[in-house]
């Protein structure tokens, strides 16, 4: 299990995310899935769960904007 702190929080853009993101873990650890384009939301997340034992499989999505035009 890995620990990936939040940067620079005292920062009030970077604590309003921070905060951001908590909402979303916590509301997505009732999902069976949540997807996400943002790697340390996911690392953070999927430590979290991993700790707190929820079953909620975390996704880190990317997009090949190439094959899509």
């Amino acid at each position: 299990m890995g620990y990936y702190p939040d940067s620079k929080t005292y920062k009030e853009r970077r604590f309003t995310a921070a905060l951001s993101d908590q909402g979303h873990a916590s509301i997505a650890s009732f999902a069976d899935v949540i997807f996400s384009r943002d790697e340390s939301f996911v690392k953070k997340t999927r430590a979290a769960y991993e700790y707190l034992g929820i079953n909620t499989k975390v996704i880190f999505v990317t997009l090949d904007l190439k094959e899509e035009q």
